[in-house]
């Protein structure tokens, strides 16, 4: 075993993976990155501030309705067994 042949073949690999790995951020156009990037996340906050709002609304609805339904219990007992979401 040649510690010192393996040392240079790594320290050679490790070179060019640098020198490969600076090349590609230089040819890099970050300018256009940041922009697609910019985009991409205002249009997933687009969609995730639809489905917030569907959310919202669709707990309100729930709420409204068992506010209805305990109201029915209360003071429409007579009424009361009609209510789908006590029952």
């Amino acid at each position: 075993m040649d510690l010192w042949g393996m040392a240079n073949t790594l320290g050679s690999t490790f070179k060019a993976s640098t020198e490969e790995l600076v090349k590609s951020v230089k040819q890099t156009d970050w300018e256009a990155e940041l922009r697609a990037f910019s985009r991409e996340a205002a249009e997933d906050a687009k969609i995730l501030g639809h489905l917030a709002e569907g959310e919202e609304q669709h707990r309100q609805q729930q709420a409204q309705q068992v506010c209805v339904c305990v109201y029915v219990r209360v003071c429409r007992p007579s009424v009361y067994m009609g209510c789908a979401l006590i029952n």
